[in-house]
């Protein structure tokens, strides 16, 4: 899959669906500080879905009715990397490619989706 990792990923995330096959640009590596707004655009003309820990994706994608590949939110309590890793792992399994077609949210104990009907 595509990714556009925004820069509130932890570099381990990064690292970890690089090795697993992902194709990961990450906005803290070559980009930091990019607005919301300029990240969404990129990973619209690039094809990549965002992979984000900032609610501010649900008002641009949606408020906003942005063109988008997919956006997947995690919302978790604690800032555990690996905790994050493992439940996105699980979702990558189970959604596949329609996660380029879905606004995702994971928690430590849910995943909530909304189809991006475009």
């Amino acid at each position: 899959m595509r990714w556009l990792a925004d820069e509130n990923i932890h570099k381990a995330i990064v690292q970890a669906l690089r090795e697993v096959g992902h194709d990961v640009v990450s906005i803290a590596e070559f980009a930091p500080q990019t607005e919301d707004n300029h990240v969404a655009d990129l990973a619209w003309r690039e094809r990549r879905i965002v992979l984000t820990e900032d609610k501010d994706f649900g008002e641009i994608t949606f408020k906003d009715q942005r063109e988008s590949s997919g956006i997947v939110l995690l919302r978790f309590t604690l800032p555990l990397w690996q905790a994050k890793w493992r439940r996105l792992t699980q979702v990558i399994a189970s959604q596949g490619d329609a996660l380029a077609s879905q606004f995702t949210v994971i928690d430590e104990t849910r995943t909530r989706i909304q189809p991006l009907d475009r």
